[in-house]
């Protein structure tokens, strides 16, 4: 029982250590060949040698470049509907709008492979250990009709990480 307990709050540790502050704002991504570092807080893209502003709205990404000039491009469903670009855009002496918003489609998609990979997990300990997640799920459920300090105690802490996966997924 107390073995049990023990494993399950390794698990859930080792769970939230991958999820600490600051480890998602900042991502190294490699696109056609090149290295890029994006700061999704700053809402920058570094190429080594210039920066490159960024902005999301809705389902279209617009770009700043260094000398003023922009990039646009608007998708649906990864289709291109709507792209432009002002009349200072230089795609020769900096990085092409379109790679540029490959990169900004790059790093928002990690969001998603953190929540499938924490969801995962989760489907992994319940076909790995059924016979512990069936006992957690019902036999601590039940002390004389009401529930165990230990379901509560998991209850919550089950509440916690929820609430934890979901800030992480919003602003990381």
């Amino acid at each position: 029982m107390k073995k049990t307990t023990l494993i399950l709050l390794l698990v859930l540790l080792l769970l939230l250590g991958a999820c600490s502050a600051g480890s998602g704002n900042i991502l190294s991504i490699e696109h056609s060949g090149q290295s890029f570092v994006v700061d999704r807080e700053r809402q920058e893209i570094s190429d080594g040698t210039y920066l490159y502003q960024y902005h999301e709205e809705g389902n279209g990404v617009l770009i700043e470049y260094p000398n003023g000039a922009t990039y646009f491009n608007t998708r649906n469903g990864g289709l291109n509907i709507d792209e432009g670009r002002s009349s200072a855009y230089d795609d020769v002496t900096y990085v092409s709008g379109d790679v540029l918003i490959a990169v900004v489609s790059d790093a928002g998609a990690s969001r998603s492979y953190l929540t499938a990979f924490l969801i995962a997990a989760a489907g992994v300990f319940n076909i790995v250990f059924p016979k512990v997640a069936w006992y957690w799920g019902r036999v601590l459920s039940e002390k004389k009709g009401e529930p165990s300090k230990n379901a509560l105690l998991v209850s919550r802490l089950g509440g916690v990480f929820i609430i934890i996966v979901a800030i992480v997924y919003l602003f990381v």
